[in-house]
């Protein structure tokens, strides 16, 4: 499994679509076989997505994210756990042992709200799920508004 995890500074960047840099662990079990840094495009944030889908990038650990990056990149087949904080190897190995979803890495200030509520998508809500409503195993909102 190859895992993407986008950082500054050590830690996971606070924002994907303006990160510059992720780093690549391949993984075996909770074993670390190899890692690589990988520089993304400043551009465009799809440019950013297809330069993790060119890398063989299964799971995708950053922090806030757009909407349409997250599902431009869940249409590529790749997992997205966003809104997530912390030292990069810390998250790492909380992703290798399958505890990213117990909320103990949820970026500061997420609470279980919607993303994109209140935004205008042609009159509905998107209902994507943020980090936190991620962790609270909410599922997203399914009627139009």
């Amino acid at each position: 499994m190859r895992i993407a995890i986008t950082f500054w500074n050590g830690r996971v960047s606070p924002v994907f679509d303006v990160t510059g840099q992720a780093m690549l662990f391949d993984a075996a079990g909770i074993n670390i076989a190899s890692e690589q840094m990988l520089m993304l495009p400043h551009a465009l944030t799809i440019e950013k997505l297809a330069c993790l889908r060119e890398a063989l990038t299964d799971v995708l650990v950053c922090g806030a994210i757009s909407c349409d990056a997250h599902s431009v990149a869940t249409n590529a087949g790749i997992r997205v756990y966003p809104f997530i904080a912390g030292e990069v190897r810390e998250v790492l190995q909380a992703c290798l042992a399958g505890r990213l979803e117990e909320g103990a890495f949820a970026m500061p200030g997420c609470s279980c709200n919607r993303v994109c509520q209140g935004g205008r998508n042609q009159g509905r809500r998107r209902g994507r799920v943020t980090g936190s409503a991620f962790f609270c195993k909410q599922e997203p909102d399914k009627k139009e508004v």
